[in-house]
């Protein structure tokens, strides 16, 4: 696993988004890029995510 550091979000967003442009070349095929979050921005990210799960489904079981 090689870690990566960038000056900014939006570099590292840049980087990310240049990467699955070019994932085609065959080189690149077996590598994965993955933003790397802290504990608690992934806590947070996990509470979001659930509430958004939460959310959808009460909205798709009021639609139907």
């Amino acid at each position: 696993m090689l870690v990566v550091t960038f000056a900014s979000n939006f570099d590292a967003r840049t980087f990310i988004s240049r990467f699955e442009e070019n994932r085609n070349n065959d080189d690149l095929k077996s590598m994965r890029v993955r933003p790397y979050r802290t504990k608690e921005e992934q806590s947070k990210y996990n509470k979001n995510k659930k509430e958004a799960n939460d959310l959808n489904n009460a909205a798709k079981e009021a639609g139907e």
